[in-house]
């Protein structure tokens, strides 16, 4: 088997690789050449298996004449598309100069290695002179990947007439791309942790999710779309049933309705709202609060947003829908809460007129983007619709400011918008706007459509917003992809910079972890964070830490559907402080207002949002990554009425997590205990005969190691009780072991004391 096939069915099955120089390869050495010389554009399609450094290439060129020649560029990721379109050079073109007749395999040093953190690139030869002529080999491989209409099928090796026209050839140039590969984590930092949680992920598990702590014992509990999940310590169990709960929603949210201090459930089904009444035993009351002849569920609605938009401390709703029947645009709609259970539409607040009310909506978020006490919201449109920014300016009224901030524009007028995520990134104070777009390489060429774009606010007094990305170029932080859809922020390494992680459409098209550097730019380490490079979502995502640990966990979809929770195992000890704000003059869940905690000479603020993107409640609680700084100085609430109040605590502690009551009261609702165990791996995973489980130990301790099926039945002991001194541990667990057991899904538990630990393992026999 080539390397470079062994390297993607390595990646495929979760297995990282280290640092290496390799060659990288398609074809198969020692076949026939064939060539296709008609062709004037030979492109050949690289598909990255982990991020490294191109050092040189090895190009083969055939023809009688030796003084043949062609020219050699090297394109990057190009949006994930099958070949480039905006052919930004990686380097300076190379000629390729023959000196022998017949076949000879010309070698190309590169004027500085080129380094790539994507999963694809191109070698795109053309100006073929004397009779030169690129080799293939004469052997018939399938797609790398079979998307089908929803982007095209993906082959290695591409042919452009005179005219434009392309093809594809089933066979593989010969090329060898010398590959100075990226030492990585083994595993990755996130682990599929759905089937360990309890969580039952099916095909259509990942059209929302949302998170909130409903029975108010400190762990946030999950809607899986129509389940509901009691989170046990880490546990999820399935009380849809039991708490009386039923119904197909096509979105759903946690969201105290009725201003109680419990967090309410909200339906949006096909035809109506239902509000689901928390009743404080873990059993809901059903309310019908809306009815629509207008089909407000089903290919209709897209993202839903939760806030209180005149401060009277009722969360109102909004509704974001794009079509039924592809491209019928449909209206939004704009719900105020009438206090007992019911909604009164006053979309016409936004919509006077209902022609306006006909976009193709995607994503939506509220926003305090001014700092006034008064919510704003951003709604995302797709089909190049301009994108609307309502400014609140109190008493229900909304001004679109969306052309006066000069967002969401370019030379031809709008963009395709897919996702909506506000964060303060930068740690000014200001909360700015990361825009996920979609934008076909073609167009951004001819008609100046834009991928996605960071816009960070200019603060105090006007709040304008200054473009950072631009055109797509080899030197963007965010790399240009052609199918983004959703993103969410969160400072996934607790050091005190918020990364993002942003989704795609399309099959064969990946999704990626951003980290920020201390220099507020972006770094792509996608294959650090996710399993492989090559990790296909659904529309959007979420973050919160479902087990208590301190570090920001990841609910997503896999192959657009199948619905995924991904456990933080970064192995960093930064610190951390989780804040839940309850607020008495506005809202009681402090929807719209914000936290700044100030510490080390730092400040890093954060806004409470409910509903964002495409159908996803985040959570209320409010996550600070803090680095190494060893102390909290204060933390400055600004509660979210208008105009603002603002309340100052003192005293609290790292590593701990809050709520924060208006009026001066805190309540410590979980703390940091020091860990005997740090890091706990298994792998390889999934596993064909055997594995190895490692972790460091933070104190000396014994351990036990079993195995266990994944409802947690004892099956066996792999390692009996051992004492462990303080540091790395490794246990390599033989075939012989694991002889009885048949392919499926276990839990390998790790006991410390009298704490169980447990890791998912899939066995392949």
């Amino acid at each position: 088997m080539k390397k470079s096939i062994l390297f993607l069915f390595l990646f495929f099955l979760g297995v990282s690789v280290k640092a290496s120089v390799d060659t990288l390869r398609h074809y198969t050495v020692g076949t026939p050449s064939v060539y296709f010389q008609t062709y004037p554009v030979q492109i050949a399609r690289f598909m990255l298996p982990q991020p490294g450094n191109i050092q040189s290439l090895r190009v083969m060129l055939a023809g009688d004449n030796p003084a043949g020649s062609a020219v050699l560029h090297l394109f990057g990721h190009e949006g994930g598309n099958i070949v480039p379109d905006l052919k930004l050079d990686l380097t300076p073109a190379i000629t390729l100069h023959k000196t022998v007749a017949g076949d000879e395999m010309i070698v190309v040093i590169l004027p500085a290695s080129i380094h790539l953190d994507n999963n694809q690139f191109f070698v795109w030869i053309e100006d073929f002179q004397n009779g030169a002529k690129l080799a293939s080999d004469n052997v018939t491989y399938p797609a790398f990947c079979l998307a089908g209409s929803s982007g095209g099928d993906f082959y290695y090796e591409y042919l452009e007439t005179s005219s434009g026209a392309l093809t594809f050839k089933t066979n593989a140039f010969k090329i060898d791309v010398i590959i100075d590969y990226e030492s990585l984590p083994s595993p990755s930092y996130f682990e599929d942790y759905t089937v360990a949680s309890g969580i039952i992920s099916d095909a259509y598990s990942n059209r929302g999710a949302s998170v909130g702590d409903f029975n108010n014992d400190g762990w946030d509990d999950l809607i899986r779309r129509n389940l509901l999940y009691k989170n046990d310590h880490g546990n999820f169990i399935d009380i849809t049933a039991s708490a009386g709960i039923s119904g197909n929603p096509y979105a759903s949210a946690f969201a105290d309705m009725n201003n109680d201090g419990l967090l309410d459930i909200v339906y949006v089904l096909i035809d109506s709202v239902i509000i689901y009444r928390n009743n404080g035993d873990e059993t809901f009351t059903r309310f019908t609060a809306a009815t629509s002849g207008a089909n407000l569920g089903y290919d209709g609605t897209q993202t839903f947003s939760v806030a209180d938009i005149n401060n009277d401390k009722y969360p109102d709703l909004f509704i974001g829908r794009l079509w039924k029947t592809y491209p019928t645009p449909l209206p939004n709609y704009l719900y105020l809460n009438n206090k007992d259970f019911t909604l009164t539409d006053i979309t016409t607040t936004l919509y006077p007129n209902p022609a306006q009310n006909l976009r193709r909506t995607r994503a939506s978020q509220f926003v305090d983007y001014n700092d006034d006490g008064l919510v704003d919201l951003y709604v995302t449109n797709y089909y190049l619709e301009r994108d609307e920014f309502w400014q609140n300016n109190g008493n229900l009224n909304f001004t679109n400011i969306i052309a006066a901030k000069g967002i969401d524009s370019n030379a031809t007028g709008s963009n395709h918008g897919t996702g909506v995520a506000w964060a303060d990134y930068d740690n000014d104070g200001d909360m700015d706007l990361l825009l996920p777009q979609f934008a076909h390489p073609a167009y951004v060429v001819q008609y100046d459509h834009r991928g996605t774009t960071i816009y960070q606010s200019d603060g105090k007094p006007n709040y304008n917003f200054t473009d950072l990305i631009g055109t797509p170029s080899p030197d963007d932080d965010i790399e240009f992809e052609e199918t983004h859809a959703g993103a969410v922020f969160g400072d996934v390494n607790n050091d005190g910079l918020q990364d993002f992680y942003i989704t795609n459409f399309y099959n064969c098209r990946y999704s990626d972890f951003y980290i920020q550097k201390p220099d507020h730019r972006f770094e792509l380490k996608t294959q650090y964070y996710l399993p492989s490079q090559y990790f296909n979502t659904g529309e959007d995502a979420l973050m919160f830490d479902f087990n208590n640990d301190g570090k920001l966990d990841l609910v997503t979809g896999q192959f657009n559907k199948y619905f995924t929770l991904f456990k933080n195992d970064f192995p960093g000890n930064n610190n951390y402080l989780k804040l839940l704000l309850r607020s008495t003059s506005g809202n009681s869940y402090a929807l719209g207002g914000r936290a700044t905690v100030y510490a080390g000479g730092q400040k890093y603020t954060r806004e409470v949002y409910t509903g964002r993107g495409a159908r996803m409640g985040d959570p209320y609680t409010l996550h600070f990554g803090l680095g190494i700084l060893p102390t909290i100085d204060s933390v400055v609430v600004k509660w979210p009425v208008n105009p603002p109040a603002y309340e100052t605590f003192k005293g609290l502690l790292i590593n701990h997590a809050y709520t924060l009551f208006e009026g001066g009261q805190i309540l410590i609702t979980g703390q940091g205990e020091k860990k005997i165990l740090s890091t706990f791996k298994v792998y390889p995973n999934p596993a064909l005969s055997q594995f190895t489980v490692s972790g460091y130990m933070d104190e000396g301790s014994e351990i036990e190691l079993s195995i266990k099926d994944i409802t947690g039945n004892w099956i066996s002991e792999i390692v009996p009780i051992t004492k462990i001194p303080v540091g790395p541990f490794s246990f390599k667990i033989s075939e012989q072991q694991l002889s009885s057991l048949a392919s499926g899904v276990y839990l390998i538990c790790l006991k410390t004391g009298d704490v169980n630990h447990f890791e998912k393992l899939i066995l392949i026999r």
